[in-house]
């Protein structure tokens, strides 16, 4: 038996709540695109066998992770798989993501687990701070969630990398990015500017952000980019994306 799966990349517009202005924390919106994907392959075997390829950071740690979780589900695990192909780590496409999550996916079509994608997701471990990448592995186009429950000043934004235990954010729609829009990526060879080993105390210290900024940015995605992509209507839909991406976190 032979399993093929693709994941295609995300861009994460940003994080809303990280200021305690709602009932929730963390949430996100974002969308996939067709650009650089992920291609594992995956075959039956008696053992299990992963081939992560070259080193891409925390990836290889993050899918074995996943599969000891499965494990500890008492779900079969067996087979050889191989990510044939994945876009560069850390430069904001959710490869680390779409990485696991194809993984996984090969996986339990190889071993016929019974579980649903959100499922899936739990054991995957991603999608702690923001499930759009997570959601959009399975759906695709513009995907929003509202993070996790309880919003207070008093609370410890953590990126999803900080082992908290959270459950997966809470997923509230998606909606079908027009065709006509396209997306060019433009990338710089230097290293992040945030080392992902340095992303905790990143948090830490610029959080939490002001709450009319998170107010202002909740109104910039229901009443900005999701009526203007409803609309078709490009212009708006930049100017609601500009907007959100000059204040809160992203700022």
């Amino acid at each position: 038996m032979k399993v093929s799966v693709v994941a295609y990349p995300r861009l994460h517009f940003g994080l809303t709540d990280l200021a305690g202005a709602t009932g929730r924390s963390y949430g996100g919106i974002g969308a996939h695109f067709r650009g650089p994907e992920v291609y594992v392959e995956g075959r039956a075997d008696s053992s299990f066998v992963l081939d992560l390829g070259a080193s891409h950071g925390d990836e290889e740690t993050k899918v074995g992770d996943a599969a000891l979780r499965a494990r500890a589900s008492a779900l079969p695990l067996s087979g050889s798989v191989t990510v044939l192909k994945r876009p560069p780590s850390h430069v904001g496409l959710g490869s680390t993501t779409a990485t696991t999550l194809a993984v996984m996916k090969a996986l339990a079509v190889l071993n016929r687990w019974p579980i649903d994608s959100r499922e899936l997701i739990r054991l995957s471990g991603r999608g702690r701070t923001s499930a759009i990448g997570c959601n959009g592995f399975f759906l695709g186009g513009l995907i929003v969630d509202a993070g996790q429950p309880g919003g207070s000043r008093t609370t410890s934004y953590l990126p999803s990398i900080t082992p908290e235990g959270r459950s997966p954010s809470l997923f509230l729609g998606r909606w079908e990015m027009p065709t006509d829009w396209n997306v060019s990526l433009a990338f710089v060879n230097d290293p992040p500017t945030v080392n992902p080993g340095s992303e905790r105390g990143f948090f830490e210290k610029n959080t939490p952000t002001t709450g009319t900024d998170t107010l202002q940015q909740i109104a910039d995605v229901f009443h900005g980019m999701i009526p203007a992509l409803l609309e078709n209507d490009l212009d708006q839909f930049g100017q609601s994306l500009r907007r959100f991406q000059v204040r809160g976190f992203k700022a």
